[in-house]
């Protein structure tokens, strides 16, 4: 195929290779100063709408194995926060709908990778209720959550929670190895990210022998109060 190509369409001359190292002064996400915690959830009843995106820092995409972690914390501490929060605003979750952690890689960027999720600022609010009111109830959500991370860091998910998390990793990296297009778009660009091909194997194996303390101590060393954020999303 790629004679064919060449033949027919032409070629690129001989150049370097693209690397990880390309530029890689200018895409380096520092940390500020003590972290990137921000604190803004301030009740203002002007605006009654104040959607809020929780989470703290992850990794970039050639950490592979970090990543994978990462995303199993994701999906354990969205399965354990969709409890809590019945819990403290009933079934219907105050408004929320399904709340899902998801973890982002740092692309381009290195540094730039979170795992986040988002809240509506409707959250919990009851007929009649002003601004304040729903900016407290979204309060009362944001600490659930972050009561869930420090609670899954202290103790690990309990074993039902992480064998329901390993059924549902693994059936997405089986749905992944038997798709050439994923694999073209992966491979296509992990050069330059510095993805190592091989090292994408085993994701089902690595799944399956996760253990709470995996989950506990990867939360202890990228979910501390230094590296939350909360950020306010306002119309």
């Amino acid at each position: 195929a790629i004679t064919l190509v060449a033949r027919t369409l032409g070629q690129l001359e001989p150049r370097e290779a693209a690397l990880p190292t390309w530029r890689a002064d200018a895409r380096l996400v520092s940390a500020p100063a003590g972290g990137v915690a921000l604190r803004a959830m301030r009740p203002r009843a002007s605006t009654p709408t104040v959607d809020v995106a929780i989470g703290f820092r992850g990794c970039d995409l050639g950490e592979v194995r970090l990543h994978r972690l990462l995303r199993a914390t994701a999906w354990l501490i969205t399965d354990e926060a969709q409890r809590r929060l019945s819990e403290v605003f009933g079934s219907d979750q105050g408004g929320i709908g399904r709340i899902e952690f998801g973890a982002s890689p740092g692309i381009a960027y290195v540094g730039s990778g979170f795992v986040g999720a988002w809240l509506p600022g409707k959250v919990g609010a009851e007929p009649g209720a002003n601004g304040a009111d729903e900016a407290s109830a979204l309060q009362r959500a944001v600490g659930t959550i972050w009561s869930v991370v420090d609670d899954l860091a202290e103790r690990g998910p309990s074993l039902e929670a992480l064998a329901r998390a390993s059924r549902a990793l693994v059936e997405q990296v089986e749905t992944f190895e038997s798709n050439p297009w994923a694999w073209s778009a992966v491979l296509s660009r992990s050069g330059v990210r510095g993805v190592a091909p091989d090292e994408l194997a085993g994701g089902k194996a690595f799944y399956e022998q996760l253990t709470p303390a995996d989950i506990a101590q990867v939360l202890r060393e990228h979910a501390g109060a230094a590296d939350r954020f909360e950020v306010e999303l306002r119309p």
